[in-house]
This record gives structure tokens, C-alpha cells and sequence, in this order.
């Protein structure tokens, strides 16, 4: 299982091309490594700012259909299930972030960034959840 941060400059458009093509070489290096692959994205949710949503669905949309493309299964879960799994709680999304990275702290020793804690947390929730499947 691997988690991490990506980060890609320019407009919008091209930051979406990049991330399209370090997916594919990323699970053909892994492949190639002899790794059965399958991707887990956290399910986009309704935001406040309407151009955000829009921005987060057309991601979303390019990454599940190269998945499909490539013969990939994917998994899409929703931050509520993960947050669930792990017990995380707060009132607000920054109580939240915080508390995920406390989790990972406190688990595994580990200081996360905010992003990289939910991704281990995201990671941890499917990991359970196959292993309760049998």
C-alpha cells in the first residue's frame, strides 16, 4: 500500500494531464514490480464554493475513466467512512484534519501532513475493510 502528495504547477487543465500520466507510470512501475493494483480515491462532496465541486468532479472523472482504460479496478469512499473507521471526530474540518493527524501520531509514530494523514487513514479503512471481507 502506498499514500503520498503530488503537487503539479500550472493552469488547471495541464495540472490534470500531469497528474493523468504520474498515475499510469506510477501503476505501470508497480506492475512491473509484480503488484496487483487497484486505486482508492476519496469520493468528492458537495462544497460551498460551486466552481470547487466542479473542479474536484472533473478530476475525479479524469482519473476513473483512465483507470477503466487501463484495466484497473478502483474504489471510491467517502470521507465520512473513513473518518468513521478511524474514529475521527470534530465540529469543523480543521478539528477533523487534526485529528487524523493526531491518529497517525499516535498509532504509528508517524507526523503526518494533513493530506498524508488522511491518505493512511483512507488507506487503514480499506486495508480493515478487506481483511473483515474475508
Amino acid at each position: 500500500m502506498e499514500y503520498g502528495k503530488v503537487k503539479f504547477d500550472n493552469d488547471f487543465i495541464d495540472r490534470i494531464v500531469q497528474l493523468k500520466y504520474w498515475m499510469k507510470d506510477k501503476i505501470e512501475e508497480l506492475q512491473e514490480d509484480g503488484d496487483q493494483v487497484e486505486v482508492i480515491i476519496e469520493e468528492i462532496q458537495e462544497q460551498a464554493n460551486v466552481q470547487t465541486f466542479k473542479m474536484l468532479a472533473f478530476v475525479q472523472a479524469i482519473l476513473l475513466v483512465q483507470l477503466y482504460e487501463l484495466g484497473i479496478k478502483s474504489h471510491l469512499v467517502y470521507a465520512s467512512s473513513w473518518k468513521a473507521s478511524c474514529g475521527i471526530k470534530g465540529k469543523n474540518r480543521t478539528e477533523q484534519k487534526r485529528g487524523a493527524q493526531e491518529y497517525i501520531l499516535t498509532k504509528y509514530g508517524y507526523k503526518a501532513t494533513q493530506d498524508e494523514a488522511d491518505a493512511i487513514c483512507l488507506g487503514e479503512h480499506i486495508a480493515t475493510k478487506r481483511k473483515n471481507w474475508g
